[in-house]
């Protein structure tokens, strides 16, 4: 097992990759809300 050095450079690929992830989280859960939502009107549900 190799021992990676923890840079200033790759903490802050660290913290790029985590926003990347939660942005990406967001906007699946933001799409499958909209989608049921539609789902929903398409049923009739929001009258």
């Amino acid at each position: 097992m190799t021992t990676t050095q923890h840079t200033t450079f790759s903490e802050i690929r660290d913290a790029d990759r985590q926003l990347t992830l939660f942005v990406v989280a967001t906007s699946a859960l933001a799409a499958c809300g909209t989608l049921i939502a539609g789902m929903l009107f398409a049923m009739g549900a929001g009258a």
